[in-house]
């Protein structure tokens, strides 16, 4: 969990082994990509050293600073209401959303040791981590391991429900999606029978699902997890459709957390649960809040003017602009 110290968090350092790829994959004066199986940041010249000077500086992130790094890239999304980052490269970005969800899927996994020797191939690693998420959500088809792997993706995601802060909303939707697939192995699996008299089929499950939801931020990120319930977080809108897919997502989501369930008013218990949780989201960003989950009382009671804003922040360029707390 990423608590707020009041200062500046560094999260890259200048990386002189890369250097000479200066330019490489970035452009403009302030540009983050993926270099040498590592989240980088470029700076111009101009920012660094003033007009008229050559090259510019590569920072790179390193292992243990991916979390603060998330916190970053996430709150920048959220101060644009989830619109497009500019900033990212937008194959990095499909890096980082894929990262954080093999991060709960796999024990162990380290993409920076795995995608070292990848160099700036960012289409290769993109790949490389979609191969890994494709392989999860089609296993369903071979074994009784393949239920297990999605139990196991469950418990983490309410263990460590609060990671879920600096997800990305391609981040959410693959989880959702991953934790939505089921199977004859699945309905075999004795652990999804959920305890209790009346059975409820994949519990663990559902109760992960509305997490990820819990962590939503606003009205705008809904629309845009929903739509990228896909193996890889693409969206499946197109043509301006995005509120038909929403709806659509929203009715299978409601018959995932019927299942076993059956009776009318498990139906409309079921409906209850989601649109509860839709209906206390905000309709857009308050960028002078910390994000928290939204069923918090933080979360309701700080929706208007932060008179301490932004003084209880630090700005500057060190890549750390608000002070994060995570509740």
């Amino acid at each position: 969990m990423l608590m707020s110290s009041g200062e500046f968090t560094d999260f890259c350092t200048i990386a002189p082994s890369i250097g000479g790829l200066a330019g490489v994959g970035a452009s403009g004066k302030f540009h983050c990509t993926f270099i040498n199986g590592k989240f980088c940041f470029h700076v111009a010249a101009s920012l660094c050293w003033g007009y008229g000077a050559k090259g510019g500086l590569i920072f790179e992130v390193g292992t243990n600073s991916i979390a603060e790094f998330g916190a970053w890239l996430v709150y920048q999304l959220h101060q644009l209401d989830y619109g497009f980052f500019s900033v990212v490269d937008e194959d990095a970005f499909g890096i980082y959303s894929r990262l954080c969800v093999l991060g709960f899927a796999s024990v162990g996994f380290n993409m920076y040791s795995q995608y070292s020797e990848m160099a700036n191939d960012l289409k290769g690693v993109l790949e490389g981590l979609g191969d890994r998420l494709r392989a999860l959500a089609d296993s369903s088809v071979k074994h009784i391991e393949s239920s297990r792997q999605r139990n196991a993706l469950a418990e983490n995601t309410i263990s460590r429900r609060l990671e879920m802060l600096a997800f990305t909303p391609e981040s959410k939707g693959i989880l959702i999606y991953l934790l939505t697939r089921h199977s004859k192995w699945d309905v075999l699996d004795p652990d999804n029978r959920g305890v209790g008299v009346t059975l409820d089929i994949y519990q663990r499950r559902k109760e992960a699902v509305v997490w990820v939801l819990r962590s939503i931020q606003t009205l705008a990120e809904w629309r845009k997890v929903l739509c990228r319930v896909t193996v890889d977080g693409h969206s499946r809108a197109s043509n301006g459709d995005e509120a038909i897919i929403e709806e659509k997502q929203e009715r299978g989501l409601v018959e995932f957390l019927q299942l076993g369930l059956n009776r009318d008013d498990d139906l409309r218990k079921a409906k209850d649960e989601l649109y509860s949780v839709r209906q206390c989201i905000r309709a857009e960003s308050n960028v002078e809040y910390a994000l928290t989950m939204n069923n918090t009382e933080y979360y309701r009671l700080n929706g208007g003017i932060n008179p301490g804003f932004p003084g209880r922040c630090d700005f500057g360029l060190r890549c750390r602009e608000v002070d994060f707390r995570w509740s």
